[in-house]
């Protein structure tokens, strides 16, 4: 008789133990697809406001950088059969 006690015993722990396994590998899948969605929300909202950071600069308009050398015809940079001939 005590050895059946001590069998139920034993199942009721691991089912008890399993139940409480699943509980808590169900609330950590849970937290990480919510700590997904946080960041992705973050990501969207970080693509959004370069988006409009970038529009909005456009709007402002463009600012003319002085090249550092100044730009040469293609033709003054091209060495001429006729110039190599002389």
């Amino acid at each position: 008789m005590q050895q059946k006690i001590k069998l139920w015993a034993a199942a009721w722990l691991v089912s008890h133990n399993e139940k409480r396994a699943r509980r808590l590998r169900r609330a950590l899948r849970d937290y990480e697809r919510a700590e997904w969605r946080r960041i992705h929300a973050a990501d969207r909202r970080a693509r959004g406001l370069r988006l409009y950071v970038a529009w909005s600069r456009k709007e402002r308009g463009r600012r003319s950088y002085q090249p550092f050398v100044p730009l040469q015809a293609a033709e003054e940079l091209a060495d001429h059969p006729s110039k190599r001939a002389a």
